[in-house]
């Protein structure tokens, strides 16, 4: 009896001190009421035991409860979310005390299937209403959005949805801090990190090539824009040697040096594939400053006197090569000339990113250096050398050319031993000169064995007399190619008046026959098939005579850097291209 009162009087505690239902969850909506049970598990409901007389109907007062025994299961008639740490439950008993959220959670159950469709439905809608522009028409939402400029649309999800049904929960949401949407998320402003593109690799290649330019192209020029010069083209008035020389391990010239005696072996013979340090241009890679200086320094040896005055060019055989396929609309890699002028000559020097290249025996290595040395042999003295150079003059049109090339070795078939024979067209002074070259026998300098040296850039090259001189007759190029074809090789051939071509057929290294040809023979045919090309080439080279002309100094870049693209004429800077002793002996300016 005593413990009943004691319970008794507990009770009627509690029900003094606990709030009383808010009159905004009495008066609420029906269907507001029906949505929030929704949310109650339906079992939990079947479980919770209604017991008679827990409210007296007619005064609204509770009824005396029975004791309550521990782990009894109570029924939540109203839910009311006042903030986010606290929540009031009602009980069987009309006790109502806080209860915290944390202890009463259970785990959610999983939604109807049709539920679930429904709120799938609802999340596609906002989706699709939240990537339109927002007219202010949505009256339901009750979620703040903030973004910044160019930031992705919030999106708001099922259960913010089911806030905007729900008049009651409406106070609860708009308390909540605002949804912030991360403006990097994805930004259509943000510019990410440029890619590495083709254009982007082929640019960083080409770079070098406009080092020594100045400004914008002042003239362009393209393929389709050339015209024939009205002047044929031919190479029937022949030509004339200037000069030779040997280049020497150590940096020093033989004058007039001798090419390599084409000496072949028994076949079939196998080669080495080719490996080691090689030359692009030699010229550039010794004396990188003044690369036409050497050729001077040979010519003051064996034509002292020639006068350059009437000259139109000055230039490398390569240079014109790549001219002549420039006029034919082939898509030639990209390439640097630079253009300078000396009176009314143009000197055109080749340039190359390097002027030399190390090969290291890769699969794909030719073998066109090995068959030189298998099937030549260096002429007596010039077993030091790397290399022998020519420079001739004619006329290709209307111009007047000085051109500079490599000889591979000289071809002697059956007329026995080519040494000491003079062309026809050797002037009497350079004969004589040669009489006095052939007798004279300097000792040369020790061979290194370490990369070749480049010469001071302020110091002439040393030239020694030095060699046998070496009928023009007899120069051949050497290739080492499966199906060599004499047709490939006639451009380089016709601007080195070179008259014999020598190929070596070979399978996978292994030379099985060589063929000889007389292209000497063929020049006046190739000259016809190639009359038009020909001759815009000297068209070509004489726009750019002209636009170098009018530029300051006399200083000017010739630039092909998209292979496939136009010609650029840029103004030029730096140094001359000769030094200027070279220039008061050969030009009267």
């Amino acid at each position: 009896m005593q413990e009943q009162d004691a319970q008794h009087r507990i009770t009627m505690s509690a029900q003094a001190t606990a709030p009383k239902p808010s009159t905004e969850a009495k008066t609420s909506n029906p269907k507001t009421s029906n949505a929030t049970q929704k949310g109650i598990h339906r079992g939990s409901r079947r479980q919770v035991k209604h017991e008679k007389g827990g409210r007296n109907n007619a005064t609204g007062e509770p009824a005396v409860a029975s004791p309550v025994e521990p782990g009894l299961a109570f029924e939540v008639k109203h839910v009311i979310q006042e903030d986010a740490s606290k929540t009031v439950v009602t009980g069987l008993e009309g006790i109502q005390s806080p209860v915290n959220p944390s202890q009463t959670k259970k785990p959610k159950p999983r939604p109807s299937k049709a539920e679930r469709a429904r709120r799938r439905a609802a999340k596609a809608a906002e989706a699709a209403e939240a990537l339109t522009p927002n007219d202010g028409l949505n009256e339901e939402a009750t979620v703040t959005k903030v973004s910044t400029l160019g930031s992705a649309p919030s999106i708001v999800s099922p259960t913010q949805n089911s806030l905007a049904k729900n008049p009651q929960s409406k106070a609860v949401a708009s308390k909540r801090a605002p949804v912030q949407v991360s403006a990097s998320a994805s930004n259509p402003t943000h510019k990410p990190p440029p890619r590495t593109t083709h254009a982007n690799s082929l640019a960083r290649k080409t770079a070098w090539m406009f080092k020594e330019t100045t400004g914008t192209p002042v003239r362009t020029i393209s393929t389709s824009s050339l015209l024939p010069h009205a002047t044929q083209v031919s190479s029937k008035a022949g030509f004339s040697t200037l000069c030779s020389y040997n280049w020497q391990h150590d940096g020093s010239i033989y004058v007039p040096g001798s090419p390599p005696k084409w000496t072949p072996p028994a076949l079939p013979m196998t080669l080495a594939q080719d490996s080691g340090r090689h030359f692009i241009d030699q010229n550039a890679s010794r004396v990188p400053k003044y690369p036409f200086e050497p050729a001077f320094r040979a010519l003051s040896l064996m034509n002292a006197h020639t006068s350059l005055n009437d000259a139109d060019i000055i230039a490398n055989r390569n240079s014109l090569r790549k001219l002549l396929d420039f006029c034919a609309g082939k898509r030639l890699d990209p390439f640097c000339m630079g253009l300078h002028m000396i009176g009314k000559t143009l000197v055109i020097s080749r340039k190359e990113r390097s002027a030399q290249y190390m090969i290291h025996g890769a699969p794909n290595a030719g073998f066109g250096h090995s068959f030189e040395r298998g099937f030549t042999r260096p002429d007596n003295g010039m077993d030091n050398s790397s290399g022998h150079h020519r420079v001739i003059r004619y006329h290709m049109g209307a111009l007047d050319c000085v051109v500079r090339f490599e000889v591979d070795a000289y071809y002697d078939g059956e007329d026995g031993d080519a040494a000491n024979e003079h062309p026809s067209d050797m002037t009497d002074e350079l004969a004589a000169n040669m009489a006095k070259l052939a007798v004279a026998d300097i000792k040369p300098p020790p061979q290194s064995r370490r990369k070749p040296k480049s010469n001071p850039a302020n110091e002439p090259t040393t030239a020694i007399q030095k060699g046998t001189f070496i009928s023009p007759t007899k120069l051949a190029e050497i290739k080492a190619k499966r199906l060599g074809r004499l047709a490939d090789a006639m451009p380089q051939l016709w601007f080195g008046r070179t008259p014999y071509f020598i190929n070596g057929n070979h399978e996978k290294g292994t030379v099985h026959s060589v063929s000889v040809a007389h292209a000497e023979a063929g020049f006046g045919k190739w000259e016809e098939a190639n009359q038009e090309r020909l001759r815009k080439v000297v068209g070509l080279l004489e726009e750019i005579k002209e636009v170098v002309g009018g530029l300051r100094e006399g200083k000017g870049i010739l630039v092909h850097d998209v292979k496939g693209g136009e010609l650029k004429v840029f103004q030029g800077k730096g140094g001359g291209v000769l030094p200027g002793d070279v220039v008061e002996k050969y030009w009267s300016l």
